[in-house]
């Protein structure tokens, strides 16, 4: 049995029925989204997804104080852990980008656009899952998708969704089997 988290499988899945041609994605940590998105777009015989990582270290862990659950340490990988979960026949799809997201998201879009897929996963303040979320908007195709992990987090992607989309939902116990794991809310808003 497998166990792929929820937030996995449905990027899995909108690679696998947009077949993008650019997928843009924040936080990688190890990799595991990374690398289900990778294997639909080699699925697909098409596609590249273009990352943004900020590592740290393992020592010196982030504590974000705007989760609902109190204080999270975000472990973050190590430069050279980036991405480790990715196998080596899905890299030729891979292009990462080092550093933060408010910094390096915007002039990324604007040399890529336009993106089919935006998911967001990295810092999940309010102020920059906003930031990402308006940012991407501005630089979609007609496909026109915006994912996010941990929606619950804060009520950015709700406010983000309502503003902007007609077709929006928000996933929580989509499944519970040994198939998926019900690890974090996710959302999913057609533009």
């Amino acid at each position: 049995h497998y166990n792929i988290p929820n937030h996995c499988l449905l990027l899995y899945l909108s690679c696998r029925v947009v077949k993008p041609d650019k997928v843009v994605e924040t936080g990688v940590y190890k990799g595991s989204s990374s690398a289900v998105t990778l294997q639909a777009l080699e699925d697909n015989n098409k596609g590249k997804l273009f990352s943004i990582d900020l590592p740290g270290t393992q020592q010196n862990p982030v504590i974000d104080s705007s989760s609902p659950y109190n204080s999270v340490k975000y472990n973050l990988s190590d430069e050279n852990d980036v991405g480790k979960k990715i196998p080596v026949d899905l890299e030729h799809r891979w292009e990462l980008h080092l550093g933060r997201s408010d910094e390096l998201l915007e002039p990324l879009l604007n040399d890529i656009s336009p993106v089919d897929i935006f998911s967001h996963d990295s810092d999940h303040s309010y102020k920059n899952m906003m930031y990402e979320f308006k940012t991407a908007r501005r630089y979609l195709s007609d496909s026109d998708l915006i994912l996010s992990d941990d929606i619950d987090w804060n009520d950015s992607f709700e406010e983000f969704s309502n503003s902007y989309s007609e077709n929006w939902i928000q996933l929580t116990d989509i499944v519970n089997t040994n198939i998926i794991e019900n690890d974090s809310m996710v959302g999913i808003a057609e533009l």
